[in-house]
């Protein structure tokens, strides 16, 4: 059974080969994309010609739209704090009451996971910034492969 690493390796280590196959683009399409998450690198990514820009900007995308499936209802309870929640299940209204200690805790729960979704955001395009500066197009750990890569045929 063999291990298989996610990598899309661009090029060889050739150095004759490095202008062409590594652009500036594809380096820092993960620093663009720190602060400014999926338009930035999706921008990138609809307008990029170079295979190692396109590879780089798809791995951005596929981290910050993981990472929008992590906060995004995070967000929505610290915006509406809910004390209560409504249901309704065959035409019968069902109300639950959380407490305000629930509450509080689970607020401070998913601050600090937000807290670490940022940190993590940051540490991460770093460090896929400093690979792609290797010729390397390595996607996100724990980033889902969400938009898939066109494997060109030679």
């Amino acid at each position: 059974m063999s291990t298989e690493h996610r990598q899309d390796s661009v090029t060889p280590n050739d150095e004759s080969t490095l202008p062409e196959e590594r652009s500036v683009g594809g380096i820092f399409v993960h620093f663009l994309a720190v602060p400014t998450g999926i338009a930035s690198a999706g921008i990138v990514y609809l307008l990029a010609t170079n295979e190692f820009t396109k590879q780089n900007a798809r791995h951005a995308i596929n981290w910050h739209l993981t990472m929008f499936v992590v906060w995004g209802p995070s967000v929505l309870l610290f915006v509406f704090e809910p004390d209560s929640v409504r249901y309704e299940v065959a035409n019968k209204a069902i109300q639950l009451s959380v407490s305000r200690r629930l509450l509080e805790t689970l607020l401070t729960t998913v601050g600090m996971l937000l807290l670490t979704v940022i940190l993590l955001t940051v540490v991460y395009g770093i460090v896929a910034m400093l690979k792609a500066t290797e010729r390397s197009a390595r996607p996100y750990p724990a980033g889902l492969d969400i938009i898939k890569g066109v494997k060109h045929e030679h």
